[in-house]
């Protein structure tokens, strides 16, 4: 689902961006502010939803990774011998952390933000430069 939902944020993202400036280099009619001003909005809401899904998913990666560090920081030698060992049994899962993946194809983090705001300005550069041809 969130492979759809990504994806679909790209190229929604490429296609309100192309709007948008169509609108701002065509011919201004009586509508433009307001055209303008949806079409901005709608693109700060998919920039928003996208980077919601991306700051959790990083949120969780960091937090997993710092159970780790934390089960080894703390004073284990003070513990029972059972205490210690589930102790151990934590800091051997903690080792592979969580994430939030996107059909296990790649993981929610601020780098898959950059990497879709980044794709779909290319698309839409590909877009205008098709268009300018005509």
């Amino acid at each position: 689902m969130l492979l759809i939902q990504m994806l679909g944020c790209t190229i929604t993202l490429c296609l309100e961006s192309f709007q948008t400036l169509e609108s701002v280099t065509g011919e201004k009619d009586e509508f433009f502010l307001l055209e303008l001003g949806c079409a901005a909005f709608y693109v700060c809401y998919i920039l928003v939803q996208l980077y919601l899904y991306c700051y959790v998913g990083e949120r969780l990666l960091s937090e997993s990774t710092g159970m780790a560090s934390a089960a080894y920081e703390c004073e284990w030698y003070n513990l029972s011998p059972n205490e210690a060992k589930c102790l151990i049994l934590i800091m051997r899962r903690a080792r592979s952390p969580l994430r939030i993946t996107a059909g296990k194809f790649c993981s929610f983090n601020h780098e898959l933000f950059s990497e879709v705001v980044r794709t779909s300005m290319g698309y839409l550069s590909v877009l205008y430069a098709v268009k300018s041809e005509d």
